[in-house]
């Protein structure tokens, strides 16, 4: 199948400049429900899997992301979870397409299980970055064990790869990984402006002040008229100011509500001035 097939989330949305911060706080409806209207079916997910394991190449993808639908609208009784989860891992153990081992790290990110964690693991370490990509972020959707091996996501804080690096930045940081914060303070000093905003959100999680000035501009940044393709637009400013209302949201971060509540007044967009004051109401409770 050629590539004009395949669902722009994967053309587009991973290694582009400011995708990857929003889409770990998003992480549902960007990688699931954004694409959801692309592709409809009334097929249950035991019909699904027996397509895709008697589906060829060309077309297995399709079944997978399907697959990935019913997942993420909880269309999977409690019961049924191992066994679901069994095959997919077989299934991912055969597949030849990056784009069908895609879409079965997604949905085994979305259903969480442990019993899944070996194969989101194994997309860590395939040579395809989209398939490294989906793992890191499957592993941001884990419920894991404090003594987890986070050694591997520590080294792509390294990588060349931005996309990769943010992605790490933003999962090691929501789990509040200890050994990982000496080096996302290290990154709040990089030369790219994507990986200071990303260290700056991961930093929140550790509430940690050196990340207070960063956070600001953040905050700070209006869509320019006739932006060039490396500047930011409205949807990526959109994402980054909501990382910082989300991450305040969960943290409670006294410093952070301070800032927060001084920039909402100058903010134009009503969807974000009423989430942070929602959240800002809440921690008065």
């Amino acid at each position: 199948m050629s590539n004009e097939s395949t669902p722009k989330v994967f053309k587009k949305g991973y290694g582009s400049n400011f995708v990857i911060p929003f889409a770990i706080v998003l992480i549902g409806s960007l990688i699931i429900f954004g694409v959801s209207k692309m592709l409809q079916t009334d097929r249950g997910y035991k019909d699904l899997v027996r397509e895709l394991h008697s589906k060829t190449f060309g077309n297995r993808w399709i079944a997978a992301f399907e697959l990935s639908k019913v997942i993420s609208a909880n269309g999977v009784p409690e019961e049924e979870i191992p066994w679901l989860v069994e095959n997919m891992n077989d299934l991912y153990a055969s597949a030849t397409d990056n784009r069908t081992k895609n879409f079965i790290i997604v949905s085994l990110g979305a259903i969480k299980s442990p019993l899944g964690l070996a194969t989101i693991e194994q997309g860590l370490h395939e040579i395809d970055p989209q398939t490294k990509f989906h793992a890191i972020v499957a592993l941001s959707q884990m419920n894991l064990e404090k003594s987890y091996d986070w050694s591997r996501l520590i080294s792509l804080l390294d990588s060349s790869d931005e996309g990769l690096k943010q992605a790490s930045i933003l999962t090691l940081a929501t789990h509040k990984v200890p050994s990982s914060k000496n080096k996302l303070l290290e990154l709040l000093q990089s030369e790219s402006r994507n990986i200071r905003f990303a260290s700056a959100t991961g930093l929140i999680y550790f509430q940690e002040p050196r990340a207070l000035g960063v956070l600001e501009k953040i905050l700070t940044l209006e869509v320019n008229a006739g932006s060039k393709p490396n500047e930011l637009d409205e949807n990526k400013i959109y994402g980054l100011k909501l990382n910082i209302i989300n991450g305040l949201k969960k943290t409670r971060w006294e410093e952070l509500a301070i800032i927060v509540a001084k920039h909402i007044e100058s903010e134009k967009t009503l969807k974000l001035v009423a989430a942070a004051r929602q959240v800002l109401e809440d921690l008065k409770h």
